[in-house]
């Protein structure tokens, strides 16, 4: 199954049951944790994808909640950007892949954003949901 995302790319959705079981279907909702494995800090999610699907009182996020700034704050220092004195501020320099994961099912503006998702950016950092907010077991 292929789609564009927001940025008018096409992303190629996998259907494929032999592949590993998914960490967790959980979804991920507006104010998730995220993290990133080369920043100093968490950032968290701002849903911006839609305005009418509700989990648990918060907006469900959708693959196109992936823009810098936007949807994704600075995770602190980048370290893979050093200085003499450090390291400089991330900048948010997210992958043009998005978020990459299994989806199973979509309902809305576009397929969901759960919890086994992760996001590249261009710098080499690998972004990663830590808490998605859901007491929800699985997205159905």
């Amino acid at each position: 199954m292929e789609l564009l995302n927001n940025k008018g790319l096409i992303l190629k959705l996998s259907k494929n049951k032999n592949k590993k079981k998914l960490a967790s279907n959980k979804p991920v909702l507006d104010g998730a944790k995220l993290s990133c494995n080369q920043g100093t800090q968490h950032s968290s999610l701002t849903v911006t994808s839609h305005s009418n699907i509700f989990i648990e009182d918060k907006l469900q996020g959708t693959i196109q909640d992936s823009i810098p700034g936007r949807n994704i704050s600075p995770f602190g220092d980048c370290k893979l950007r050093p200085t003499k004195d450090g390291f400089e501020p991330c900048s948010g320099y997210i992958g043009t892949a998005d978020w990459e994961g299994e989806i199973k099912n979509s309902v809305g503006p576009a397929p969901p954003l759960l919890e086994s998702f992760v996001c590249k950016c261009t710098i080499g950092g690998i972004i990663k949901i830590e808490d998605g907010l859901s007491r929800k077991t699985k997205h159905d």
